[in-house]
């Protein structure tokens, strides 16, 4: 049997899909085919979560691991690709119909964008499955940051030191979705060389088990003033930790501060002993997190329907007083009845909330998955960006009206949008991967050199040439690798 590596199945998910496939005899088999390090693997990871009568792998139970062995993982694999965007084969044709062209092609799944602050072509990528990327020049080249060598290689979100570039903090996993299930908190200190697991001894940092609920984590966010101090907004609660740089990982202490379902968590730059966390809950610190209060939710239509709520705060200094959120709902977290998505504001001075308008009259909606698809312009309030299937809408006056972009520059299915914090440089998240905008969002341009994240479901080698091989994957549909070349043959 013949294993080839592909772009998004990194070494450990590889490991765990082949498994998944097998029988009983399933540990021989990974044995052989796989070698060393998958018996390894097997032994000390995947023995305790199968049926020792049918070799069925269950769902993981992720405090069993040997969490030190991941970070001296050897690269046994070769990328394929892509790694940058395909080349349309026969656009306009049968398999990619002209209304398609552009809008499902891609190297796979980007959920979340950060900007470093300090440095705008210092920019992070997380993918839910093929884990966090980091550009050093503004996008034109992207590298692994290291999660290859974790055992669960989604990342949900990160933050980052801004006394040292080269420490980050990331929270594992899909935070939207079941496209990976998350196992806590990670910290480099070497921009992604080695990591070490910072739940602590005595965790009560979420993270997915057999037994429970599934667990989402949704924003992990440093106070700019101390990176000691972290915020974890996860479908289990915010938490936060005052010893984040503990040297021992295991001396690393969480304290649940809200209960509730939360998935964002903004510290205001130029106030910064406030902290506003949302979800179903919105609260907010007066000190920097050490005491934390609840704060009225908005109102929104046929609330008793759509009882679950998700807030996606945003901030512009040109409006310090508000915070501008997009109020998205559905009738619990994941489901696909959603309803009627606004955009509000909220002026924590005066404790009201303003509604500016309806995200599905006239437009797209924003689902709650894609709640982080919505943004403003820190240097003008006037700025703001939304989108959930393309197009992608902007308004210039300060989200009354909106405008729709022309669709096809990128992958229809937007995820989170950001501007960088000093121009008018705007980036995209999305399931093709990422796109960059030099004009304040109106043209979009992809970055996606070195980003290999696609979610593959189905492969096939040609018996004649081994090095021509096709594949199927979520939301970027057929891609063919000949002669070298990565082509998109069919939209899906």
């Amino acid at each position: 049997m013949r294993i080839l590596p592909f772009s998004g199945l990194k070494p450990f998910v590889f490991i765990l899909v082949c498994v998944i496939s097998m029988s009983k005899d399933s540990k021989a088999q990974a044995d052989e085919i796989i070698g060393v390090k998958a018996k390894y693997a097997w032994d000390n990871i995947l023995k305790g979560y199968t049926d020792p009568n049918t070799g069925e792998v269950t769902r993981p139970s992720l405090n069993k691991r040997d969490r030190g062995y991941f970070n001296e993982i050897e690269k046994e694999w070769e990328n394929l690709g892509p790694n940058k965007l395909p080349s349309e084969m026969n656009p306009g044709g049968k398999a990619i119909p002209t209304y398609s062209i552009g809008r499902g092609n891609g190297t796979g799944r980007i959920n979340h964008i950060l900007v470093n602050p300090d440095e705008e072509d210092n920019v992070f990528a997380c993918s839910p499955t093929g884990g966090l990327f980091v550009t050093w020049d503004g996008g034109k080249t992207w590298e692994s940051a290291g999660t290859d060598k974790l055992p669960i290689t989604g990342v949900a979100s990160v933050t980052i030191n801004p006394r040292d570039p080269h420490n980050w903090i990331i929270g594992t996993g899909d935070s939207d979705d079941k496209f990976m299930f998350s196992d806590g908190i990670w910290r480099t200190f070497d921009a992604g060389k080695n990591w070490v697991n910072i739940n602590g001894r005595k965790s009560s940092i979420p993270i997915s088990e057999e037994t429970a609920q599934w667990t989402f984590i949704g924003d992990v966010k440093a106070h700019p003033c101390d990176f000691n101090r972290v915020f974890v907004a996860s479908n289990k609660g915010l938490f936060m930790t005052g010893n984040a740089l503990e040297e021992d990982p295991l001396k690393v202490e969480w304290t649940k501060v809200a209960e509730g379902q939360f998935y964002d968590v903004e510290v205001v730059p130029w106030a910064e002993s406030l902290v506003f966390a949302g979800g179903d809950r919105f609260v907010w610190s007066r000190n920097c997190g050490n005491d934390w209060d609840d704060l009225p939710m908005p109102q929104y239509e046929s609330k008793d329907r759509y009882k679950f709520a998700r807030l996606q705060i945003e901030l512009t200094e040109k409006d310090p007083d508000n915070l501008y959120v997009a109020v998205t709902n559905a009738e619990k977290h994941g489901m696909s009845s959603v309803g009627e998505a606004s955009f509000q504001k909220f002026n924590y001075r005066t404790g009201e909330w303003e509604y500016i308008r309806s995200l599905k009259k006239g437009m797209n909606n924003i689902i709650p998955t894609r709640a982080r698809a919505f943004t403003v312009d820190p240097r003008d309030s006037a700025l703001v960006l939304a989108a959930n299937v393309q197009p992608i809408y902007r308004s210039v006056d300060g989200g009354r009206n909106f405008e729709r972009i022309e669709r096809g520059q990128m992958h229809d299915d937007v995820h989170d949008i950001t501007f960088s914090p000093d121009s008018g440089r705007v980036w995209a998240a999305h399931d093709g991967g990422v796109s960059v905008s030099y004009d304040r969002g109106i043209t979009w341009q992809p970055r996606d050199n070195g980003i290999g994240a696609a979610n593959v479901f189905g492969i096939s080698v040609a018996q004649t040439t081994e090095t021509q091989v096709l594949y199927g994957a979520y939301d970027t549909g057929g891609n063919l690798l000949k002669d070298g070349e990565w082509y998109h043959v069919t939209w899906g």
